[in-house]
């Protein structure tokens, strides 16, 4: 067979995998972190917020963080082509989601000053608030989870020659 009938190699979906988990999450997250700033109150609760400083660079760590964990996903899947790699793209969609809600919501809280045992009736009123956004944000991760486990792509491209490990290459 030709090289045509075997997918490799990170393009296609994988690349669109890549571009997504490295900028487009991030740009969303800052736009919504601008929006949020720029509005002056947290959301639908309307409380105002005194202090943005907080809020920025807490949003602006949350940012990077996506941006490190995209860049380091993009970067195993460009240059070490095993299945670790597939392991570490799906943690990264996982974490992007996580990341999303849990630390978004988290940087609200203590630049609003609220208590933060209450980040988690915030996330919830959050989703409530954005549910399509909730939807595609946990679709984004099982989306790919579903992909990287069943991809003839990501099969050729990182599962190739992979047979059972010996019981040396463990401890290698």
């Amino acid at each position: 067979m030709n090289d045509r009938e075997y997918p490799s190699g990170v393009s296609g979906w994988l690349l669109f995998f890549v571009i997504g988990q490295c900028a487009v999450i991030p740009l969303a997250d800052l736009l919504r972190g601008y929006q949020l700033v720029s509005s002056g109150t947290a959301e639908g609760l309307f409380i105002p917020m005194s202090d943005q400083t907080w809020l920025i660079a807490g949003l602006g760590l949350l940012v990077a963080a996506e941006v490190a964990i995209g860049a380091f996903v993009a970067h195993r899947l460009y240059h070490y082509r095993t299945p670790e790699s597939v392991t570490w793209a799906i943690a990264g969609a996982w974490a992007s989601f996580a990341l999303l809600w849990t630390g978004y919501v988290a940087v609200w809280a203590i630049s609003a000053g609220a208590p933060l045992m209450y980040t988690i009736d915030m996330i919830i009123f959050f989703i409530k608030a954005r549910p399509i956004q909730a939807v595609l944000a946990l679709g984004w991760a099982i989306g790919w989870t579903v992909y990287f486990n069943r991809s003839m792509r990501v099969e050729y491209t990182y599962f190739q020659g992979e047979d059972e490990p010996e019981i040396g290459d463990v401890f290698a």
